[in-house]
């Protein structure tokens, strides 16, 4: 056993696959090959073939009485009667309605033959047909042509409206700049003003001072309270710069006071006086011309506020132009595509005709 189990065994894949012969080689026992003779003795009992039986449901042995009975049962699968209600089933394949055949083409003839209408009279009538379709091709080419040239003209204008609006917005960023520079020295303004009126109030410091020194003449006395408005002046002095004096000269002309001259109380009383006016006259010219220049930058800005929104709005306009000539283009292509087709058909039909 020990031999067999070790010897090899050549068989085809043929017998078992069905496939191209080719030699294989395994080691297998004793066993294995048992179980391929015996499977191979079941597949070469077993009986594939389809049993043949007559009407009665006899099996039919013979080969002749085999032929015989699938000859009788194919005619009465041709011959069998039609049913009385048949059912209407749809064709796959869904049939062409006025096809155009030798017959409609020789009805037309005829038609043409009764009526006795020549051929120079056919010719001139189709001539005429074309000539209309030719002109009407004509005519829409034209209306395109127009409408293409409206589309440009209507970019045109869009571009320069884009650059006018780019303009319109440097100005306004210049116009804020201006706005800024104009609160910057209003806010200025302000604190000069300030300035000016708390020397006024120095001054007047200084006046009630001398009126006390009047009324008491004690030189102790006199003496204390004058050094004490000699400190208040001299504090309230140096918060006025020497750039304020100057743009107060240019405007008014105001000159600052010496507060270092001698001079007697009338003298003083005077010079107060004609300080106050000056400041006065001061503070209106700049309230002034601060006013005038907001009010100049606000209506520029005003004016190119509204030009914008109108150029915002011809825009928008000039949108809804161009949606709608291009919506015309397309319907006038589309017809102009149609017109043509319905030309070439004509044409390719009356040349059919003209052959027969």
């Amino acid at each position: 056993m020990a031999e067999t189990e070790k010897k090899t065994v050549n068989f085809t894949c043929q017998e078992v696959l069905g496939l191209k012969s080719y030699t294989h080689k395994e080691w297998s026992s004793a066993e294995t090959l048992q179980k391929i003779k015996e499977r191979r003795e079941k597949k070469a009992g077993m009986n594939n073939k389809r049993p043949v039986k007559d009407k009665n449901g006899d099996l039919i042995t013979d080969e002749e009485g085999q032929k015989k009975r699938l000859v009788d049962h194919f005619q009465e699968l041709l011959y069998r009667p039609t049913p009385v209600n048949p059912p209407k089933i749809p064709p796959d394949v869904e049939l062409e309605e006025q096809k155009r055949t030798k017959e409609n083409f020789r009805k037309r003839m005829r038609e043409v033959k009764e009526l006795d209408i020549t051929a120079d009279n056919l010719v001139k009538s189709l001539e005429s047909s074309l000539k209309e379709k030719e002109h009407e091709v004509k005519q829409e080419q034209q209306r395109n042509r127009e409408l293409d040239a409206k589309f440009k003209n209507l970019l045109q204008e869009k571009e320069s409206i884009e650059a006018q609006l780019k303009v319109f917005k440097k100005r306004k960023k210049n116009l804020k700049d201006e706005l800024a520079a104009l609160e910057e020295l209003n806010a200025q303004l302000v604190e000069e003003s300030s300035r000016i009126i708390d020397h006024t109030n120095t001054n007047q410091k200084i006046q009630l001072c001398d009126k006390k020194n009047q009324e008491n003449n004690e030189p102790t006395k006199v003496k204390e309270q004058n050094k004490q408005c000699e400190h208040l002046s001299d504090s309230d002095s140096t918060e006025i710069d020497l750039d304020d004096s100057i743009f107060l000269q240019e405007d008014v002309g105001w000159q600052p006071i010496d507060h270092e001259q001698p001079s007697s109380h009338s003298v003083k009383k005077v010079q107060d006086q004609k300080n106050k006016r000056y400041l006065e006259k001061a503070q209106e010219a700049v309230l002034r011309k601060s006013s005038r220049l907001l009010s100049r930058s606000e209506e520029n800005l005003r004016n190119t506020s509204n030009e914008v929104s109108n150029i915002k709005s011809r825009l928008i306009d000039l949108e809804h132009e161009k949606i709608m000539l291009v919506k015309q283009l397309t319907q006038f292509r589309s017809k102009y595509n149609y017109i043509t087709r319905q030309k070439d058909k004509e044409i390719q039909r009356l040349k059919s005709e003209l052959e027969l």
